[in-house]
């Protein structure tokens, strides 16, 4: 079986095979004559074409097999069943300037489009302590989640932690098509004028009916100081009219 079209062609049976097994017991030993085990073989074909200097992890006695088998076994337990994962998984083998062959976390990480390397997360999580723009949606929903905390309450390893576990669920989210937050999104604007708060007690709550204990002594007292100012200037106008008539 050679090519993308022969690979194409095991992927529904890998599918339903690698179920099955994980089904059974997530740590099983898959067979050399699996589906999975021919992916795993198509991509070691592929990856010698592209890797040069492969024979330097393929030359020893039985490394070819230890290299196949322990793959098969990754491709399974890590959910690695499509032509899109493996076409992926190999462009960016190309696009990768080594010229040695991967590990099999490697080549795990370049086939999920959504998998983040621990060098993505390290390099967001300086631009969030630096106080730099995020670069991607997922970088700003986990800086909203946590960014208080890494920056103020904790200390580097266990803020690099937290900030990382938020990352890689938003990552997943993002790859399951679900809501994250967006650097797009603009924070809702306040319209109208804003409200004055008039530090005049008196005026203020002579503006409404009392509601309160303290607001009707206030309207209490300021009543009698006004009949008293009142009874004062009727008093001294009624002196004044007295003493032009005398």
């Amino acid at each position: 079986m050679n090519g993308p079209l022969a690979l194409s062609q095991l992927q529904s049976r890998a599918i339903e095979y690698i179920n099955e097994q994980q089904a059974q017991s997530p740590s099983v030993q898959l067979g050399p004559n699996s589906p999975v085990a021919h992916i795993v073989n198509e991509v070691l074909k592929r990856l010698i074409a592209v890797k040069p200097a492969h024979k330097q992890a393929l030359s020893a006695r039985g490394a070819v097999a230890e290299w196949k088998k322990s793959w098969t076994i990754a491709f399974a337990q890590h959910g690695i069943r499509t032509l899109e994962q493996i076409e992926l998984g190999i462009k960016r083998a190309q696009l990768d300037p080594s010229p040695f062959m991967p590990s099999s976390g490697q080549f795990i990480q370049w086939c999920n489009p959504s998998e983040l390397s621990d060098v993505d997360v390290l390099e967001a999580f300086n631009r969030m302590i630096e106080r730099k723009k995020p670069l991607t949606d997922v970088e700003h929903a986990a800086r909203l989640k946590c960014a208080y905390q890494c920056r103020n309450q904790l200390p580097q390893d266990k803020a690099l932690a937290l900030f990382t576990s938020h990352m890689r669920a938003y990552s997943a989210k993002q790859a399951r098509g679900e809501f994250i937050p967006s650097r797009d999104t603009k924070l809702l604007e306040r319209k109208g004028q804003p409200r004055q708060f008039n530090q005049d007690f008196e005026a203020q709550i002579g503006k409404r009916v009392a509601r309160t204990s303290i607001e009707i002594r206030v309207l209490k007292v300021q009543l009698k100081a006004k009949r008293r100012e009142a009874f004062r200037r009727r008093k001294a106008n009624s002196r004044l009219r007295t003493m032009s008539h005398g």
